[in-house]
């Protein structure tokens, strides 16, 4: 198991927002992050941790992140970075809108997208200041090859959090598909510019192009 504070704290800027950020990552070292073959238990960690801080500590441990993920030099802990910023995004503003959250996620990782869409549903109509769940929405409907309603929903997300960098590689994808090249380019530059390190960005192996006709070849990646 591995602490996070030691290997980030050198590069943490005395902020109020990073040394928030240095405290939960305290927290975090509990939670054994930066494993791509456990991503989701990762997040699901982190957001455990994350969740005891105050809205407005969350708000500011997001920001802290930002600002170490921007200087840090070490893929680990950009990794880890990346993770505990989209644990605390996956916080919801209760209890209920948590649990709809999760079955959404759960059912579009299971690709069952009618139950993904009547929890998202459920939920948008709770909560539609949730980033999150504006995201998830777009995911869907991508994934019902909607793309103006994804390109609208992932608006939606970026509006209430901009530097949310899976949303904007989805709209990439979107208008790669639309042949809206400089649009798509656009969208990547402002991913990178909010998280050069997103493992979307730079795989760390190179991937097998999926084969025309093959189950899920039309789909886009999804990253919950």
């Amino acid at each position: 198991m591995r602490a996070l504070a030691p290997t980030i704290a050198p590069t943490i800027a005395p902020t109020r927002a990073s040394m928030i950020a240095a405290l939960a990552l305290g927290l975090l070292a509990l939670a054994p992050l930066g494993s791509s073959a456990a991503a989701e238990p990762d997040r699901t960690a982190a957001r455990a941790a994350i969740s005891e801080l105050a809205l407005e500590e969350r708000a500011a441990f997001v920001d802290g992140a930002f600002e170490v993920l921007k200087r840090t030099r070490r893929p680990a802990a950009a990794r880890d970075l990346s993770t505990a910023i989209e644990a605390a995004w996956s916080v919801a503003p209760n209890a209920e809108a948590q649990a709809l959250r999760d079955r959404a996620a759960a059912a579009l990782a299971a690709d069952e997208l009618e139950a993904a869409r009547r929890a998202l549903d459920e939920l948008l109509a709770a909560a539609p200041g949730f980033a999150d769940a504006w995201r998830l929405s777009a995911e869907l409907r991508a994934r019902e090859r909607d793309g103006a309603g994804a390109l609208a929903d992932s608006e939606a997300a970026l509006t209430l959090e901009p530097r949310d960098w899976r949303a904007l590689l989805l709209r990439a994808e979107i208008f790669e598909r639309q042949d809206r090249s400089g649009f798509a380019e656009a969208a990547r530059s402002a991913a990178r510019a909010a998280n050069p390190w997103a493992s979307e960005l730079r795989p760390t192996a190179p991937t097998a192009p999926t084969a025309p006709g093959a189950p899920g070849a039309d789909r886009p990646p999804i990253e919950l």
